[in-house]
């Protein structure tokens, strides 16, 4: 069987993650976003939802609806409620993310800046648009899996290189990647070599605006040999204009989580 050629719905990122999709009895809908591509089908009391692996990395998100799915998907079928409507929503990954700059930094002694980097998010599909009724989520890129700290007290994350950049504006807008606000303070007597920070997604709220996705924003004191400080701003970052909430934490934030950065940070530049 050929693949079907819909007719296409180009969205703006918001458009996409405030649209909420009616279903008839049988219909199928296409959804492409970022490297996420996805086909549901509404089937009497059940929800089929095939992913299908692709590299083909599309900066405006695509929705349409089309006669037939390609052959050879490997179909999951939801048995949930009576909604008949579907909205598709962005969250961040189920681990923190390691995060690489494409270049090191090195911060001298009393010196800081602000940074804003990607962070890589997944597209969770929801009926009838709530969070109760998730369904499945999907990564919106590859990621490779890392550990960081030592070897009894790390935690394996998600692996991921980012540019540091000065301003939002410097970076291309892409409908799965987060603006992450980063800032970086060096309060020691020796220069940092900063090679790598620990963005906690499961412990942070993200934002939509009309062109970002923004996570909480992240302020780091570098203080070694003493304890370092990692702080997760709970406001609304500011520079992305009129921002709607679009995710919760997964997990709330606590004392062990700061602590655990805190250790961590010491030794930041032997990562």
């Amino acid at each position: 069987m050929k693949r079907d050629e819909p007719v296409v719905d180009e969205l703006i990122p918001r458009e996409l993650w405030e649209q909420v999709t009616s279903f008839a009895e049988g219909e199928c809908r296409l959804w492409h976003v970022g490297s996420a591509r996805f086909w549901i089908r509404r089937v009497a009391d059940e929800w089929l939802i095939a992913f299908e692996e692709t590299k083909d990395y599309l900066t405006v998100p695509i929705a349409a609806q089309v006669r037939e799915a390609p052959e050879g998907l490997q179909w999951n079928r939801y048995v949930a409620g009576k909604s008949s409507k579907i909205a598709v929503h962005p969250v961040l990954p189920d681990r923190p993310i390691v995060i690489k700059p494409s270049s090191p930094v090195k911060i001298l002694p009393a010196k800081g800046s602000q940074y804003y980097i990607h962070v890589p998010v997944w597209v969770a599909i929801l009926e009838g648009g709530t969070k109760q009724g998730l369904l499945a989520e999907r990564p919106g890129s590859f990621l490779s899996s890392t550990w960081f700290g030592d070897p009894v007290d790390g935690e394996l994350c998600y692996s991921f290189t980012s540019d540091l950049y000065r301003s939002p504006e410097e970076r291309e807008d892409l409908p799965l990647m987060a603006v992450c606000p980063l800032k970086i303070r060096n309060g020691s007597s020796s220069t940092l070599d900063f090679q790598r920070i620990c963005v906690r997604g499961p412990h942070l709220d993200l934002y939509t605006g009309v062109r970002h996705l923004c996570p909480n924003a992240v302020e780091l004191v570098y203080r070694a040999p003493a304890p370092s400080q990692i702080t997760y701003r709970e406001s609304v970052p500011s520079f992305a204009g009129d921002l709607k909430h679009a995710s919760s934490p997964r997990i709330p934030p606590n004392r062990n989580v700061i602590k655990k950065s805190f250790e961590y940070i010491r030794s930041l530049s032997l990562y």
